[in-house]
């Protein structure tokens, strides 16, 4: 069986039927995409009769088959319809009935609790990450017949397994690759590399897609690129295989195609993978919400700026949060300042002005946005905070007071909010302190981090571009290439 593509566009026809119906198959087609699977029947699994109102067409299927034309199994999960219509003809009443899901396993019947023995994700662009060239090719000319031949040699690359304690798997790293000839007109190779966890225990898929999406996270934070899957297979017994096409997740994959695309290689983390992976799993509980905003963020394109820079405030707000107490005193100690500032309200005052108040203290003690950045920047070491926050190494007032302004619209703040272009130069810049964090957290050496964030990657390029901007003066005429001036002696020479 061919391996199906989550972003390749399909359709199928064939028969579908519901597992404790068998017998009853209704004819109709399916077209997968990536925004969600679609099965069109003609009938309806259950006809619709009697009073009929919005909510007497909702139905849930937990699971559905299906054989194609072809004799491919199929396998809907979590299904829903989404209407049923009413037609009538010669023929009689028919109740066309279209299902929508999220879910889909082409190659295979199973049931919605099945348990899966190990799963595996393919990863664009993570061949490259993996530092470890798999094709060698050499170039000869014969000299008696004047023939060309060029050689290539897919070396067998060897799979990288390590232990995840903290969710009893083991993680291995892969290598496949596919050829494709026309005799006449091409030549085709394509090497890809694979993440295949396998528990200690059979697992569901909820459990399998959650587990892969804390390491493809991490994947991403390392690399600076979105490492997300292009393909899911899994083993339905050991001679058996099937793919998983699942919609409810981000689509965009990595399109690099050159390790200097890369903010950090496998090879650059300067720590063994397998510590920086499980410190990661470690850790992750705390972060799970905060890093996929934070993610989100870092693959978006396109993303309006105020909305980017009040979103990476936010994220950063967010890791601070997960991992710190971030008060000014013990909670126990602040009960009794509660008490007495609460105490103190005016009784005249009307009753949501009073709620307000008390909803104001009850988070009194929490620790201004400006403290929680400040405590974050000391995480890194000093050449890292002058790379990424500037020359002195601190926060940006004004990013605190442009993130209040938009939050609270306080008209004293206005002056010292950032312009357009203040605002783009601290996105560019809270990536990378977003990122650093990141990896910080993982226990990559923050050498290597900040030898990365000198690097030829775009992000990296950025970022020393702005910093040349802001460090040198407009009339600095250090590192100079050459100087353009026009002379007017009448031949109007250009020198």
């Amino acid at each position: 069986m061919a391996d199906r593509s989550l972003n390749e566009a399909f359709e199928a026809f064939g028969e579908w039927f519901l597992p404790e119906d068998q017998e009853r198959k209704i004819a109709g087609h399916l077209n997968y995409t990536s925004d969600g699977t679609e099965l069109h029947l003609n009938e309806s699994f259950q006809v619709l009769r009697g009073i009929i109102g919005a909510g007497t067409q909702m139905q849930d299927y937990p699971v559905i088959y299906g054989i194609t034309r072809e004799g491919e199994a199929i396998t809907l999960l979590k299904a829903q319809r989404m209407g049923v219509s009413f037609n009538f003809g010669a023929g009689g009443l028919r109740e066309p009935e279209r299902i929508r899901s999220s879910w889909l396993l082409v190659g295979a019947h199973v049931p919605p609790d099945f348990l899966y023995d190990n799963m595996s994700f393919r990863v664009p662009g993570l061949q490259i990450w993996l530092s470890q060239k798999s094709i060698e090719h050499s170039f000869a000319k014969e000299l008696e017949t004047n023939n060309y031949s060029v050689t290539y040699v897919i070396r067998n690359m060897p799979t990288e397994s390590i232990r995840l304690a903290a969710i009893d798997a083991n993680i291995k790293f892969n290598f496949d690759w596919a050829t494709k000839c026309d005799e006449f007109t091409s030549i085709e190779l394509n090497v890809s590399a694979w993440v295949t966890i396998s528990p200690d225990k059979p697992q569901n898929i909820d459990w399998f897609i959650r587990e892969e999406n804390k390491i493809t996270t991490m994947l991403s934070f390392i690399s600076g690129s979105t490492m997300s899957p292009d393909c899911i297979r899994t083993s339905i017994n050991e001679n058996h295989k099937a793919n998983f096409l699942i919609t409810l997740r981000e689509s965009k994959c990595c399109s690099y195609t050159n390790p200097n695309d890369f903010f950090m290689m496998k090879a650059g983390m300067g720590i063994e993978f397998e510590n920086v992976a499980s410190a990661w799993f470690e850790e992750y509980p705390k972060l799970h919400m905060p890093s996929q905003l934070g993610l989100s963020v870092l693959s978006s394109e396109n993303l309006w700026l105020h909305v980017k820079f009040l979103s990476y405030m936010q994220a950063l707000e967010g890791f601070h949060r997960g991992l710190y107490e971030g008060t000014y005193m013990e909670d126990s100690q602040y009960q009794a300042v509660r008490s007495v500032l609460c105490a103190a309200i005016p009784t005249s005052i009307e009753v949501d002005h009073k709620a307000s108040l008390t909803s104001r203290i009850r988070y009194g003690n929490q620790i201004s946005l400006n403290k929680r950045l400040t405590e974050l920047s000391k995480l890194l070491s000093e050449p890292i905070r002058a790379t990424i926050l500037g020359s002195d190494g601190k926060i940006p007032r004004k990013w605190i007071d442009t993130r209040n302004y938009y939050t609270h619209w306080d008209e004293e703040l206005k002056e010292n909010v950032l312009d357009n272009q203040g605002m783009y130069d601290a996105t560019v810049r809270m990536s990378h302190f977003l990122r650093a964090l990141y990896l910080n957290l993982m226990g990559i050496p923050q050498e290597s981090v900040l030898k990365s964030l000198h690097n030829t990657s775009n992000s990296s390029q950025h970022l020393i571009q702005i910093n040349l901007r802001e460090h040198t003066p407009s009339n600095d005429r250090a590192g100079m290439i050459m100087s353009i001036q026009e002379i007017d002696n009448g031949s109007r020479d250009k020198i």
